[in-house]
């Protein structure tokens, strides 16, 4: 098992609607990786960026402050510590010192890798175990409302 595999084999609603989101980005990440020497390589890294940026935002929005005020999911503090750590290794891969280019792409392959498997194999997957539909149902149209793009649930 590849791992992406490993990354994107959780069943379930908020789960599998996430698990589109993640392998969206770990395609862009992929894109970015393969083309990371090349002069058009910060176009790939654009995609990459807004992606991520979406991403975060929605689940910021949608999920952790709806939660962060209703239930105790730990996981939340670690999730949102991520993000910011992720915010800022990109900020530093789209800034105009380029000597740590490949450094900076390195860690944020390795923190995405991290932050990805905490939500698909933990906390989506507790969602989908601890929240009533109703409160499923709440996030998928904070997640509707905020992903650019809806994904269809089958």
């Amino acid at each position: 098992m590849n791992i992406f595999q490993k990354l994107f084999y959780k069943p379930g609603k908020i789960t599998k609607f996430m698990l589109v989101e993640h392998k969206k980005i770990f395609e862009l990440l992929g894109d970015f990786e393969k083309h990371i020497s090349e002069s058009n390589s910060e176009a790939y890294l654009a995609k990459l960026v807004e992606k991520q940026g979406s991403h975060a935002f929605s689940e910021e929005k949608a999920i952790m402050i709806f939660y962060k005020n209703n239930k105790n999911f730990p996981e939340i503090v670690q999730i949102l510590k991520e993000h910011e750590e992720l915010k800022n290794i990109i900020s530093r891969l789209t800034g105009k010192n380029k000597s740590s280019y490949k450094n900076n792409f390195k860690n944020l392959r390795e923190l995405l890798i991290k932050h990805i498997k905490l939500e698909n194999e933990t906390f989506y997957p507790k969602l989908d175990k601890e929240l009533n539909e109703a409160e499923k149902a709440k996030i998928f149209n904070r997640l509707n409302k905020y992903i650019l793009g809806n994904i269809a649930l089958k």
